[in-house]
Protein backbone atom coordinates (compact mmCIF):
# COMPACT_ATOMS: atom_id res chain seq x y z
CA UNK A 1 0.00 0.00 0.00
CA UNK A 2 1.91 3.09 -1.33
CA UNK A 3 1.02 6.67 0.43
CA UNK A 4 1.85 8.97 -2.71
CA UNK A 5 1.70 9.17 -6.12
CA UNK A 6 4.76 9.93 -8.46
CA UNK A 7 5.19 13.60 -7.79
CA UNK A 8 2.85 14.05 -5.15
CA UNK A 9 2.74 14.76 -1.25
CA UNK A 10 2.15 12.22 0.86
CA UNK A 11 -1.16 12.59 2.45
CA UNK A 12 -2.66 12.37 5.93
CA UNK A 13 -5.03 14.21 8.27
CA UNK A 14 -4.37 17.44 7.21
CA UNK A 15 -5.27 16.57 3.45
CA UNK A 16 -8.32 18.51 1.63
CA UNK A 17 -10.61 16.21 0.19
CA UNK A 18 -10.10 17.61 -3.18
CA UNK A 19 -6.39 16.71 -3.24
CA UNK A 20 -6.99 13.67 -1.56
CA UNK A 21 -9.46 13.23 -4.50
CA UNK A 22 -7.32 14.57 -6.58
CA UNK A 23 -4.42 11.72 -6.21
CA UNK A 24 -6.82 8.86 -5.90
CA UNK A 25 -7.73 10.28 -9.80
CA UNK A 26 -4.16 10.47 -10.68
CA UNK A 27 -4.10 6.03 -9.65
CA UNK A 28 -3.37 5.92 -5.35
CA UNK A 29 -4.85 3.31 -3.90
CA UNK A 30 -4.93 2.84 -0.36
CA UNK A 31 -7.81 2.70 2.21
CA UNK A 32 -9.60 6.22 3.17
CA UNK A 33 -8.67 5.32 6.90
CA UNK A 34 -6.63 8.78 8.88
CA UNK A 35 -7.28 10.81 5.73
CA UNK A 36 -9.29 14.54 5.88
CA UNK A 37 -9.86 15.02 9.36
CA UNK A 38 -13.16 17.18 10.29
CA UNK A 39 -14.65 15.98 6.79
CA UNK A 40 -16.99 13.36 6.53
CA UNK A 41 -16.33 10.06 4.32
CA UNK A 42 -18.32 8.06 2.40
CA UNK A 43 -18.64 4.68 0.35
CA UNK A 44 -20.59 4.63 -2.95
CA UNK A 45 -23.08 2.60 -3.76
CA UNK A 46 -24.02 2.76 -7.66
CA UNK A 47 -26.70 0.77 -9.16
CA UNK A 48 -29.39 1.05 -12.16
CA UNK A 49 -32.43 3.73 -11.93
CA UNK A 50 -34.73 0.55 -11.97
CA UNK A 51 -33.27 -0.76 -8.80
CA UNK A 52 -33.20 2.98 -6.88
CA UNK A 53 -36.66 3.17 -5.19
CA UNK A 54 -35.45 -0.25 -3.44
CA UNK A 55 -32.21 1.32 -2.56
CA UNK A 56 -33.82 4.53 -0.66
CA UNK A 57 -36.31 1.67 0.62
CA UNK A 58 -33.50 -0.85 1.93
CA UNK A 59 -31.76 2.47 3.57
CA UNK A 60 -35.20 3.59 5.04
CA UNK A 61 -35.11 0.06 6.84
CA UNK A 62 -31.98 -0.22 7.38
CA UNK A 63 -30.49 2.83 8.43
CA UNK A 64 -27.86 1.96 10.91
CA UNK A 65 -25.91 -0.16 8.10
CA UNK A 66 -27.19 2.10 5.00
CA UNK A 67 -26.88 5.99 6.89
CA UNK A 68 -27.86 7.71 3.37
CA UNK A 69 -25.70 11.38 2.72
CA UNK A 70 -26.87 12.00 -0.34
CA UNK A 71 -28.01 10.83 -3.53
CA UNK A 72 -26.95 12.14 -7.81
CA UNK A 73 -29.53 11.41 -10.28
CA UNK A 74 -28.93 9.13 -12.65
CA UNK A 75 -26.26 10.66 -15.32
CA UNK A 76 -24.78 13.35 -12.65
CA UNK A 77 -20.72 12.78 -11.63
CA UNK A 78 -20.78 15.57 -9.82
CA UNK A 79 -22.16 17.24 -6.87
CA UNK A 80 -20.87 20.70 -5.13
CA UNK A 81 -22.59 19.78 -1.90
CA UNK A 82 -21.30 16.48 -1.59
CA UNK A 83 -18.34 16.48 -3.61
CA UNK A 84 -16.91 19.54 -2.32
CA UNK A 85 -16.77 21.66 -5.62
CA UNK A 86 -16.86 21.70 -9.25
CA UNK A 87 -14.61 19.52 -11.12
CA UNK A 88 -14.76 16.33 -9.30
CA UNK A 89 -16.29 13.04 -11.11
CA UNK A 90 -17.60 9.97 -9.01
CA UNK A 91 -16.42 7.71 -11.62
CA UNK A 92 -12.23 8.33 -11.23
CA UNK A 93 -11.96 10.16 -7.83
CA UNK A 94 -12.18 6.85 -5.52
CA UNK A 95 -9.46 4.99 -5.13
CA UNK A 96 -11.05 1.63 -5.69
CA UNK A 97 -14.21 0.42 -7.21
CA UNK A 98 -15.64 -3.43 -6.98
CA UNK A 99 -18.10 -4.11 -9.64
CA UNK A 100 -20.71 -6.55 -8.43
CA UNK A 101 -23.31 -8.71 -10.48
CA UNK A 102 -26.13 -10.16 -8.85
CA UNK A 103 -24.26 -10.20 -5.31
CA UNK A 104 -21.07 -11.40 -6.94
CA UNK A 105 -17.66 -9.42 -7.18
CA UNK A 106 -16.53 -10.20 -10.73
CA UNK A 107 -13.82 -6.46 -11.04
CA UNK A 108 -11.93 -4.35 -8.91
CA UNK A 109 -10.59 -1.41 -10.16
CA UNK A 110 -9.08 2.40 -9.91
CA UNK A 111 -11.79 3.93 -12.14
CA UNK A 112 -15.26 3.12 -13.68
CA UNK A 113 -15.61 4.92 -16.77
CA UNK A 114 -15.57 2.09 -18.59
CA UNK A 115 -18.54 0.60 -16.65
CA UNK A 116 -20.46 3.65 -16.25
CA UNK A 117 -24.12 3.84 -17.21
CA UNK A 118 -26.09 6.46 -17.57
CA UNK A 119 -29.57 5.36 -15.81
CA UNK A 120 -26.71 4.54 -12.80
CA UNK A 121 -27.95 6.28 -9.30
CA UNK A 122 -24.98 7.11 -7.06
CA UNK A 123 -25.56 6.80 -3.28
CA UNK A 124 -23.03 8.08 -0.85
CA UNK A 125 -23.54 5.90 2.24
CA UNK A 126 -21.78 7.62 5.67
CA UNK A 127 -18.32 5.73 6.25
CA UNK A 128 -17.17 5.18 9.86
CA UNK A 129 -13.91 6.41 9.10
CA UNK A 130 -15.20 9.81 9.73
CA UNK A 131 -15.30 9.31 13.41
CA UNK A 132 -11.90 7.82 13.86
CA UNK A 133 -10.37 11.01 14.23
CA UNK A 134 -11.99 12.23 17.13
CA UNK A 135 -11.66 8.61 18.64
CA UNK A 136 -7.74 9.26 18.07
CA UNK A 137 -8.18 12.64 19.69
CA UNK A 138 -9.88 11.33 22.90
CA UNK A 139 -6.55 9.04 23.01
CA UNK A 140 -8.40 5.95 21.79
CA UNK A 141 -6.58 3.47 19.61
CA UNK A 142 -7.28 2.26 15.83
CA UNK A 143 -5.72 -0.67 15.40
CA UNK A 144 -5.89 -0.75 11.94
CA UNK A 145 -4.48 2.56 11.56
CA UNK A 146 -1.58 1.64 14.02
CA UNK A 147 -0.97 -1.40 12.19
CA UNK A 148 -1.03 0.19 8.57
CA UNK A 149 -3.69 -2.36 7.33
CA UNK A 150 -7.73 -1.56 6.39
CA UNK A 151 -10.11 -2.37 8.98
CA UNK A 152 -11.53 -5.74 9.00
CA UNK A 153 -14.77 -6.32 7.64
CA UNK A 154 -17.15 -9.48 8.51
CA UNK A 155 -20.49 -10.93 7.26
CA UNK A 156 -22.69 -11.76 10.15
CA UNK A 157 -25.29 -14.23 10.39
CA UNK A 158 -27.82 -11.58 10.79
CA UNK A 159 -30.13 -10.94 8.05
CA UNK A 160 -31.00 -7.03 7.36
CA UNK A 161 -34.63 -5.96 6.41
CA UNK A 162 -34.81 -6.75 2.50
CA UNK A 163 -36.84 -4.42 0.09
CA UNK A 164 -37.60 -5.39 -3.29
CA UNK A 165 -34.84 -6.50 -4.96
CA UNK A 166 -32.28 -5.98 -2.69
CA UNK A 167 -31.18 -8.01 0.72
CA UNK A 168 -28.34 -9.30 2.20
CA UNK A 169 -26.60 -9.89 5.68
CA UNK A 170 -25.47 -7.35 8.09
CA UNK A 171 -21.78 -6.67 7.61
CA UNK A 172 -19.51 -4.94 10.49
CA UNK A 173 -16.29 -3.41 11.06
CA UNK A 174 -14.45 -4.18 14.53
CA UNK A 175 -12.29 -1.78 15.97
CA UNK A 176 -10.61 -3.74 19.36
CA UNK A 177 -10.57 -1.40 22.59
CA UNK A 178 -9.00 -1.71 25.79
CA UNK A 179 -11.79 -2.51 28.58
CA UNK A 180 -11.23 0.75 30.36
CA UNK A 181 -12.17 2.64 26.53
CA UNK A 182 -14.90 0.76 25.21
CA UNK A 183 -17.35 3.26 26.99
CA UNK A 184 -15.94 6.09 25.58
CA UNK A 185 -15.72 4.50 22.12
CA UNK A 186 -19.24 3.91 21.93
CA UNK A 187 -20.08 7.57 23.80
CA UNK A 188 -18.25 9.29 20.55
CA UNK A 189 -19.14 7.41 17.69
CA UNK A 190 -22.86 7.49 19.01
CA UNK A 191 -22.37 11.20 18.31
CA UNK A 192 -21.91 10.62 14.69
CA UNK A 193 -25.14 8.66 13.56
CA UNK A 194 -24.75 9.25 10.13
CA UNK A 195 -21.30 7.15 9.68
CA UNK A 196 -23.19 4.42 11.52
CA UNK A 197 -22.86 5.50 14.90
CA UNK A 198 -22.59 3.17 18.24
CA UNK A 199 -21.39 -0.37 17.49
CA UNK A 200 -24.21 -2.67 17.16
CA UNK A 201 -22.02 -4.99 18.99
CA UNK A 202 -19.56 -5.54 22.16
CA UNK A 203 -17.68 -8.43 22.94
CA UNK A 204 -17.74 -12.13 21.67
CA UNK A 205 -17.97 -11.89 18.24
CA UNK A 206 -19.81 -15.54 17.88
CA UNK A 207 -22.75 -13.51 18.72
CA UNK A 208 -22.81 -12.43 15.30
CA UNK A 209 -22.01 -15.41 13.55
CA UNK A 210 -17.99 -14.77 12.85
CA UNK A 211 -16.15 -17.63 13.58
CA UNK A 212 -12.72 -16.44 13.28
CA UNK A 213 -11.51 -12.65 13.96
CA UNK A 214 -8.34 -13.75 11.64
CA UNK A 215 -10.10 -14.58 8.71
CA UNK A 216 -12.26 -10.95 7.94
CA UNK A 217 -14.59 -10.93 4.58
CA UNK A 218 -13.10 -7.59 3.67
CA UNK A 219 -10.28 -5.57 5.02
CA UNK A 220 -7.43 -7.36 6.87
CA UNK A 221 -7.22 -8.53 10.03
CA UNK A 222 -5.48 -6.87 12.86
CA UNK A 223 -3.45 -8.33 15.94
CA UNK A 224 -6.07 -7.64 18.89
CA UNK A 225 -3.69 -7.54 22.09
CA UNK A 226 -4.59 -9.49 25.10
CA UNK A 227 -7.54 -8.10 27.20
CA UNK A 228 -8.57 -5.88 24.43
CA UNK A 229 -12.02 -6.36 23.70
CA UNK A 230 -13.87 -6.34 19.92
CA UNK A 231 -15.90 -3.89 18.84
CA UNK A 232 -18.42 -4.51 16.01
CA UNK A 233 -19.71 -1.57 13.93
CA UNK A 234 -22.04 -1.35 10.69
CA UNK A 235 -19.98 -0.79 7.61
CA UNK A 236 -22.11 -0.07 4.40
CA UNK A 237 -23.48 -3.00 2.55
CA UNK A 238 -21.71 -2.10 -0.48
CA UNK A 239 -18.88 -3.98 0.57
CA UNK A 240 -20.24 -7.52 -0.49
CA UNK A 241 -23.33 -8.06 1.95
CA UNK A 242 -26.16 -6.39 -0.37
CA UNK A 243 -27.01 -8.64 -3.30
CA UNK A 244 -29.88 -8.40 -5.81
CA UNK A 245 -32.52 -11.06 -5.64
CA UNK A 246 -33.35 -12.29 -9.07
CA UNK A 247 -37.55 -11.98 -9.54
Amino acid sequence: MTNRTAGQPPIGAQTSPAEARAQFRAGLRRPTSGLSSGHVQANLIALPSAQAFDMLLFAQRNPKSCPVLGVLEAGQLTSHSLLGGAGGDIRTDLPTYRIYRHGELVDEVSEVLGHWREDLVAFLIGCSFTFEAPLQEAGLPIAHIQQGVNVPMYRTSIACEPAGSLAGPMVVSMRPMPPHMVSDAVRISSRYPGVHGAPVHIGDPSALGIESLADPDFGDAVDVPDGWIPSFLRPVHGLGGLSARQR
